[in-house]
């Protein structure tokens, strides 16, 4: 069976966009990045450990996303509240913070 896209090279581009999402005004957009309560959060210097993958310079802590999506695997109760809880505001929030401490892959 053939894959219709390679794996590597998909997680490649993620980790190139969220890398791009850290550099903030770099994308030349004046609204980017989106303002968040975690923009009130200061700068740390307590940052994951990088590392090389493809082109990219990623965390080497990457941040998972099953909570976004409602994906519990406890029950479908959890799930809804997760779904409820995780709006697109707060998902950008959750990116935002985790990019502080230098998680900028999901």
């Amino acid at each position: 069976m053939k894959r219709m896209v390679d794996g590597g090279a998909f997680l490649a581009a993620i980790a190139v966009l969220l890398v791009l999402a850290g550099a903030g005004g770099a994308l030349g957009s004046p609204t980017w990045p989106i303002r968040s309560p975690a923009d009130s959060i200061p700068d740390t210097d307590i940052k994951v450990p990088r590392m090389k993958f493809g082109d990219a310079e990623i965390g080497r802590l990457i941040l998972g996303c099953n909570m976004f999506g409602g994906g519990a695997h406890y029950n479908r109760i959890l799930g809804s509240l997760m779904k409820e809880w995780y709006t697109e505001e707060k998902v950008v929030e959750v990116l935002q913070r985790s990019n502080k401490y230098g998680i900028n892959a999901f």
